[in-house]
């Protein structure tokens, strides 16, 4: 095989599964935040919604909030991977992989394969229903029930086959592989994973590293290892980001950044708080070689200390400040976002110095 046929494999399985994964993240996303939301109303309201009480209390607020925070949050947010391989499965074959590609995931679920198994399955169930529509050719009067019918019905028969017989006990090997793993590397150990998860969440600032790096981060999380260490790398970059411009303000005062990276700077800070990673992407693509490794830096010393620090964050809390009130160590948390954080404002606003060093020589010359 050719370095060209691999390269162009690579990027299509990249394609695919960019594909899955982004439309994974809401459903991810979306369930956190209003889980976080509702734990926030019930701290200020000093109400429990921890409890299994709490879901049969004689309060209604206690009641709803309780649900929300139990029930309806966890388990819509455990539709994360059936969408993950439905929509691999429609990147591939369109609307005829999608159904294949639910039930795929959902068994990955059930059987705890996991994002491993639902990636199999999605890529599975996509290929197949491809592979369907080119060998089975009907005339159009018979199309529309060989798509309602006759392609979902072999699809269903060969994933659950495939489930049963291959996927869901590789799934499984793989996570229980995983979780041998943590066990083995220890405290040390824990601190580098942590560290180069993170880094890797910070690469690209949801890009198709930081993605990629993300979903594994999500398989640990479903493996017992804290989410809290792993993910924290995520929103480091566009809080550095952010206070590298305030910093360049009200102290520095050498009006180092342009208008327009000024003015992103403090949306970026906010995003980077509400765990939208996004919001740095400004300074990431006017600097790209120099901040690719200042983010992986920040977001992997954030990640070790959040460790160190005993940080535990469920996998079903979101990220940023609307999970602060979920946490364990909320103030550790938020210190060792600090840490990550300056570390890149700081190393920022040292290159910007150097930048404009740079800009004024040339100028006198």
């Amino acid at each position: 095989m050719s370095s060209t046929t691999m390269k162009q494999g690579f990027t299509t399985f990249q394609k695919h599964l960019m594909t899955g994964i982004g439309y994974m993240i809401p459903v991810i996303v979306a369930p956190g935040i209003v889980m976080g939301v509702a734990q926030v109303a019930a701290s200020m309201l000093g109400l429990d919604i921890k409890s299994a009480e709490a879901l049969v209390s004689v309060d209604a607020l206690t009641r709803c909030l309780a649900w929300m925070q139990q029930v309806a949050g966890p388990q819509c947010r455990d539709l994360m991977y059936p969408v993950l391989a439905a929509y691999i499965s429609y990147s591939i074959a369109n609307r005829t992989g999608l159904i294949v590609g639910f039930f795929g995931g959902l068994l990955s679920v059930l059987s705890g394969a996991g994002f491993f198994g639902a990636v199999i399955t999605g890529f599975l169930g996509g290929y197949l229903m491809n592979a369907l529509k080119k060998r089975i050719k009907v005339s159009r009067t018979y199309l529309p029930v060989m798509n309602m019918v006759v392609y979902p019905l072999i699809g269903t028969l060969a994933v659950f086959l495939a489930c049963y017989f291959v996927i869901n006990p590789l799934g499984n090997w793989i996570t229980q592989s995983i979780v041998s793993l943590i066990g083995v590397i220890g405290n040390l150990g824990g601190v580098a994973v942590s560290f180069i998860l993170a880094a890797g969440n910070s690469f690209d600032i949801g890009g198709p590293v930081s993605k990629g790096f993300m979903a594994i981060t999500l398989q640990l999380a479903d493996a017992g290892f804290s989410k809290g260490p792993l993910s924290i790398g995520s929103v480091v970059p566009a809080i550095g980001f952010g206070l590298a411009t305030l910093l360049d303000k009200f102290v520095v005062r050498k009006h180092l950044f342009d208008e327009d990276l000024q003015a992103s700077g403090t949306p970026a800070l906010i995003l980077g708080l509400l765990c939208v990673a996004e919001g740095g992407l400004p300074l990431l693509l006017s600097d790209l070689l120099f901040m690719i490794p200042i983010n992986c830096l920040g977001g992997g010393l954030a990640a070790a200390s959040a460790y160190l620090f005993g940080v535990h964050m469920p996998k079903t809390v979101p990220g940023g400040i609307l999970g602060v009130p979920l946490m364990e160590k909320p103030f550790l948390y938020m210190l060792s976002i600090l840490i990550g954080a300056l570390t890149v404002a700081v190393l920022v606003l040292l290159r910007r110095m150097r930048l404009a060093q740079k800009a004024m020589k040339q100028k006198e010359a």
